[in-house]
């Protein structure tokens, strides 16, 4: 039994090459996740290739104000900037969980803690092309499926991990905004499955096509 999930992270570059490759991959005889933030980038003869498509969205704002309540503990930040963070529609799990680790990391506390929060968060929502006010650290809290909002709802992780069990050659297309716990999901999968998780970038192919 194979006992590998491959992880393909998608990219907008050198489109042919990415659709070969996804094309490619979707032929093989294991689990394969592909998680992109740009679904329009893929054409409709690869979609049809995937049993399921699951669109990860930003979770409401009940979930995302608990998220802050758990990232932000012990770091002594004002209630006023928890409201701040809430009213940005663009902030996503991630930007939290990573902001509010390096701040605990460096031991930052109150005004410097939220200064530094919005700096990182505020870095990446410009790096992912929003207007509004890090890189990947580890979060400090443990996957929990609660953070993740499953358009299809969460009946569809449940479908998905049968299918890992019982099937081998399993395609799923994880679709949704940077930050809402695409990859995190995939790890997840892997984990409660007992299987080993590789994950390829669509750079490091395009690399070894662009040099051949």
């Amino acid at each position: 039994m194979n006992v590998r999930m491959f992880l393909l992270k998608t990219y907008q570059t050198m489109e042919e090459a990415k659709i070969y490759y996804i094309t490619y991959l979707s032929q093989m005889c294991f689990p394969l996740f592909v998680v992109t933030n740009h679904i329009d980038e893929i054409p409709h003869s690869c979609l049809r290739r995937f049993s399921h498509i699951v669109n990860v969205e930003i979770p409401d704002k009940r979930i995302m104000s608990k998220l802050l309540d758990t990232s932000f503990k012990g770091l002594s930040i004002s209630k006023s900037f928890k409201e701040k963070i809430l009213r940005n529609d663009n902030i996503a799990p991630s930007h939290i969980t990573n902001a509010s680790f390096i701040s605990k990391s460096i031991k930052q506390k109150g005004k410097v803690a939220e200064q530094s929060i919005e700096t990182s968060i505020t870095n990446v929502l410009t790096a992912c092309g929003y207007d509004s006010t890090h890189q990947v650290y580890k979060s400090q809290i443990p996957f929990s499926t609660e953070f993740i909002n499953l358009k299809e709802g969460n009946q569809s992780i449940d479908e998905i991990e049968g299918a890992i069990t019982k099937h081998c050659d399993v395609r799923v297309l994880l679709l949704g905004p940077s930050g809402t716990g695409k990859t995190a999901l995939v790890h997840h999968l892997a984990e409660q499955a007992g299987k080993e998780l590789r994950t390829i970038r669509c750079s490091d192919v395009l690399d070894n096509l662009s040099s051949g």
